[in-house]
């Protein structure tokens, strides 16, 4: 049969001698009617298509067939995809699948089956399997479309001990980090390429005369300036750290001859009957790189208060002092700016929002005006925003349970059960773990994306720090087992699209609005008064005075701010003016919209000492979710 083919075919190759006479035309057509009729080529798939995968797990592609004899081609689905919808353009074999959501968030491989012709028959086709209409099946494979993030360990030296404190370089290249070298006297500020390659340290031999340890070091966006502290800071007042700005010359990626270190210089004016406690916490820097944000821990009579302020930062012939410094939020830590510079992340550890809660606050510089920016029912305090400012990378300890036992039963602070405090106190170095969640998600008490070991072998630690392309998140991690044994971590996001940088980043005058930090008198953060439900009932306030001790009740009788959970019952507290001894009771039902019980709140005598650590059990229990915290008394 292959002969006979051969033999029959011959004739319409054209192997006649050169220079021998052309066939007369109608000749010509003949054959080409005998070729195209028992011999005509069908179109062939030849390599897989190439394929781009957009919003939402949409995959765009082209099919890759041709017809060997340059016929026009006609593609049609014959067997649809399994997990999706695909659209095909008949002419030009450009496609388009549409995964089903669950697929999309799943990801996956899908198939679907392609038919190709040249819409010319041929008896041949009759004895082939396809009739000269050959199919194919295109498999996709359609990446998952919901955050991820993939975890690499930068690799440094075995002599270069405790590495700790990872913020990107101002061009995104490299990290700024802490570490000791081997056999150093003092931990030193480094830099690194991801890879791990160009180990340089920054500090080495800079100021002798500071012995101790260097540390959380903030690159500014110039590239040439470190922000970086000194020694350590307190977490109950007392002991500071000292701040410098490392000048690099020649830029953070030599810090060569003639680099310096110098300090900082904040003030310590303070309006009368005011002490500081502690003159200044954890500096930041202003995106434009001439402010800085800084606390300080203030006290005045009973009442002791963090204070946040924003100065300018003004050098001098041997380091910098800060300004005209303004207090922009008094109650809680400064943890960060905005990346546009028109802001401040605040931590505001007082129940602000929910009993027994902590959480972060973005105050607009320009206006003074507060915004919630973090509402998970656990501890949350550091916060990065991403350079489009629409992502946050968090430090919580969400899913852990640390203060929900107290605040998922959800309820505004009428009376000051300060559980946040001893709960850091009980449960650091574990609270911070790194999250990334989109700003709307926060708000709707969404968890976001864990970034921390998946093994649980390390925590990881604050502060989480954006790539300043938005692509990426760097933070470190200690051994749950061993202190010593710390590493840099780089997430790299998928489906996060954390922007760029802003071109503008200049910080705004605050003084229409924000006091002088010299005049402030800090006051008790107040409590929620008596008022209405936001969905229904009501919340009585009673307070009576005996001596220098306060008892403090609120009854619930149907008390409704969100809906479904209706709080009745009481909660009480009996406190010293200084808020150092504090007594707390409760006990709260909860019911849903239909009646139906939901859970409890129940506490008894539990004592509070000093804000820092507490004796008694809080339980309570939210469909079926029972949790406690607290030492058994």
């Amino acid at each position: 049969m292959v002969a006979v083919a051969a033999s029959v075919d011959s004739p319409l190759l054209d192997t006649r001698p050169a220079g021998a006479p052309a066939e007369p035309p109608f000749v010509a057509a003949l054959l080409e009617w005998v070729r195209r009729s028992f011999f005509n080529q069908s179109p062939e798939f030849r390599d897989d298509p190439t394929t781009v995968q957009g919003t939402y797990g949409v995959v765009t592609g082209q099919i890759g067939a041709v017809d060997p004899e340059g016929d026009r081609i006609f593609y049609k689905v014959v067997k649809g995809p399994q997990h999706g919808t695909v659209t095909i353009d008949p002419q030009t074999g450009t496609f388009t699948y549409t995964p089903d959501l669950d697929f999309a968030q799943a990801g996956g491989t899908d198939t679907f089956v392609v038919r190709v012709t040249d819409n010319i028959f041929s008896l041949r086709d009759l004895v082939r399997r396809d009739h000269g209409n050959p199919r194919a099946g295109i498999s996709l494979h359609v990446e998952s479309i919901l955050p991820s993030g993939e975890r690499f360990i930068v690799p440094l030296p075995d002599d270069i001990l405790q590495p700790q404190n990872a913020v990107f370089t101002a061009d995104g290249t490299g990290l700024v980090f802490r570490a000791t070298p081997q056999g150093g006297t003092r931990s030193e500020i480094y830099r690194v390429n991801l890879d791990g390659t160009g180990l340089a340290c920054l500090t080495l031999g800079l100021a002798p005369e500071v012995t101790v340890n260097l540390s959380k070091p903030f690159v500014f966006d110039d590239g040439n300036r470190v922000l970086l502290s000194a020694g350590t800071q307190s977490d109950t007042g007392g002991e500071t750290a000292e701040h410098y700005i490392l000048e690099c010359a020649g830029g953070v990626s030599s810090c060569g001859v003639g680099s310096a270190l110098l300090k900082i210089n904040v003030p310590t004016a303070v309006a009368p009957g005011v002490t500081v406690v502690q003159k200044q916490r954890e500096l930041r820097v202003a995106p434009d790189g001439e402010h800085v944000g800084f606390t300080q821990l203030l006290a005045a009579g009973p009442a002791t208060q963090l204070v946040a302020s924003v100065g300018t930062l003004q050098r001098t012939e041997t380091g910098y002092d800060v300004v005209d410094a303004r207090a922009v939020y008094v109650g809680g830590e400064l943890k960060n700016f905005t990346q546009d510079g028109s802001g401040v992340i605040v931590t505001d550890f007082s129940g602000k929002y929910e009993a027994g809660n902590a959480d972060n606050v973005l105050v607009d510089l320009r206006t003074g005006q507060v915004s919630r920016l973090t509402a998970n029912l656990d501890y949350d305090e550091s916060v990065d925003m991403s350079p489009n400012g629409e992502w946050l990378a968090v430090g919580s300890s969400r899913t852990k349970d640390y203060l929900t036992p107290m605040s998922q039963i959800v309820r505004p602070t009428f009376v000051p059960a300060y559980v946040v405090f001893p709960t850091f106190q009980a449960k650091k170095g574990t609270l911070n773990e790194a999250w990334v969640v989109s700003r709307e998600d926060e708000l709707n008490r969404e968890n976001g994306l864990f970034l921390g070991d998946p093994t649980g072998a390390y925590n990881s630690v604050p502060v989480a720090n954006w790539s300043p392309d938005g692509t990426s998140v760097a933070f470190w991690e200690r051994s749950t087992t061993d202190p010593t044994d710390t590493r840099l971590v780089v997430a790299e996001l998928r489906n996060i699209d954390g922007g760029t940088m802003p071109a503008g980043n200049a910080t705004p005058d605050t003084s229409s609005w924000a006091p002088a930090l010299a005049t402030v008198v800090p006051k008790a953060t107040p409590l929620e008064p008596a008022r209405e439900g936001r969905v229904g009932g009501r919340a009585e306030v009673t307070t009576t005075k005996v001596g220098n001790i306060t008892t403090t009740t609120v009854t619930y009788v149907d008390f409704e701010d969100e809906a479904g959970m209706i709080l009745n019952g009481t909660e009480t507290t009996t406190n010293n003016p200084s808020l150092t001894n504090i007594t707390y009771t409760a006990n709260i039902v909860v019911s849903g919209a239909d009646g139906s019980d939901r859970g409890y709140l129940r506490a008894s005598n539990v004592t509070i000492a000093n804000q820092l650590s507490m004796t008694g059990t809080i339980e309570s229990s939210l469909d079926g979710n029972h949790l406690t915290m607290g030492t058994p008394a």
